[in-house]
């Protein structure tokens, strides 16, 4: 090949990565979008609107959710294993069909037995569309801008804060809670033929390689096959037995913690201190806004710095936020808003950053369906800590102590992680 053949070809190979590589950030952030729309910020919606059509209480529906988080826990786990097989395009486009399917029924549902089964399996099958198979698709396609990538991808959630609750309020003022859902879930299996002809498993698939290096077509072929048919030496008890595993699973989990704790109570805390509830909403809409440029400025972090500084800073960010939570006086709550929205942004990007970090791209999908185990198991704690305190003392305060030692220990474990592959 002459040279000018070569530097041609390069160059096409650059474009090419560029379009399709960062594409699959935005397909990634478009599955958070819908994921945190369908199981965590679109109850801000869903719940009130059930109550005051149906008769059904918030307390039976909150108990609902508490039941669909716990089984989604199930729901990653067996996706993860299928990503392992199949790889996350496969499991997405079938995930994108049953939740449309799922969330059609759901706005059927008028008895709080048919809600409960529909949100559980709303959870158990967004689960083939959430952090595993974004996660993967991103890990496959970055490594060295892996936090950069990530931190893109991850916009999607605080967008759904944004964005999708506000929609699905006014689908449901305008219409009904039928034909809201109705909507929602044509749009949602529409994404499954999109997702057919738009998602590349790994940038080989494609004829590339990972950060687009300048590698052989043979070596690009070789990556392919380990890739599509990764030979994992990490069993269950294996990972189990890792230490790096727990440290990742407890530091990231009990960020979680935090950021539950934080958000959940976010507008009722703002309402004792005497705002209105629309105005204290508001605020809220506010922080997942500003969690947009969160999700980017990790990432940028997480590429100039190190995830695992990143990590720790993320950490100190939160104490600060909460302390700024305890001062309890309105002329902080500005600031206070910022610190959170930012944080808001972090979460997402960071906790699978470090996954990549530690065990390697071929790995990601093995050891995530573990370490996705743990975190869930871990982070419904922030609804019990707060929830207690409130009870206890007519306070919040003391649930936002506990978190900061929450947010302490994060930090220490995150220190001591280091990597298990060469």
């Amino acid at each position: 090949m002459s040279e000018a053949a070569a530097i041609s070809k390069t160059g096409s190979k650059k474009s090419k990565y560029f379009a399709l590589g960062w594409s699959m950030t935005i397909h990634s952030a478009l599955m958070y979008f819908i994921t945190a729309g369908l199981v965590a910020d679109g109850l801000n919606v869903v719940i009130p609107s059930y109550e005051a059509a149906y008769g059904i209480t918030r307390g039976q529906m909150n108990m609902a959710a508490a039941a669909a988080g716990w089984i989604g826990i199930l729901g990653g786990f067996i996706f993860a294993g299928i990503v392992m097989k199949k790889g996350p395009k496969s499991v997405t486009i079938v995930s994108l069909i049953l939740a449309g399917i799922t969330v059609i029924i759901f706005g059927q549902m008028k008895t709080i037995t048919g809600f409960a089964l529909c949100l559980i399996a709303i959870r158990f099958v967004v689960s083939g569309i959430g952090f595993t198979t974004t996660n993967t698709l991103v890990s496959n396609w970055f490594i060295k801008k892996r936090g950069i990538a990530f931190g893109i991808a991850t916009i999607g959630l605080p967008l759904a804060t944004a964005i999708y609750v506000p929609i699905a309020s006014i689908l449901i003022q305008r219409f009904s809670i039928g034909t809201a859902f109705l909507i929602i879930g044509i749009v949602i299996i529409a994404m499954a033929p999109i997702t057919y002809f738009w998602i590349k498993n790994p940038p080989e698939e494609a004829g590339l390689s990972p950060d687009n290096a300048d590698l052989s077509d043979e070596e690009i072929a070789r990556l392919k096959a380990e890739v599509e048919s990764p030979a994992s030496d990490w069993t269950v008890a294996k990972l189990l037995k890792n230490k790096e595993v727990w440290l990742i699973s407890l530091s990231y989990g009990f960020l979680f913690v935090v950021t539950i704790g934080i958000v959940t109570q976010l507008v009722p805390r703002m309402m004792d201190q005497g705002y209105e509830m629309n105005k204290a909403v508001g605020y809220l809409s506010a922080a997942a806004v500003i969690g947009i440029i969160g999700s980017y400025l990790w990432g940028w972090l997480d590429q100039k710095f190190s995830v695992r500084s990143a990590s720790v800073v993320y950490c100190i960010w939160y104490i600060i936020a909460i302390g700024l939570l305890l001062t309890g006086g309105k002329s902080t709550t500005f600031l206070a808003i910022f610190f959170v929205g930012i944080a808001l942004g972090g979460i997402g990007n960071l906790s699978p950053s470090m996954v990549a970090y530690t065990f390697g791209r071929s790995e990601f999908a093995s050891v995530s369906r573990i370490i996705g185990v743990i975190v869930g198991i871990v982070s419904p704690l922030g609804f019990a800590i707060m929830g207690i305190s409130y009870d206890k003392t007519q306070s919040y305060d003391t649930g936002y102590m506990v978190l900061i030692g929450f947010a302490v220990v994060a930090a220490v474990l995150i220190f001591l992680v280091r990597k298990n592959y060469n």
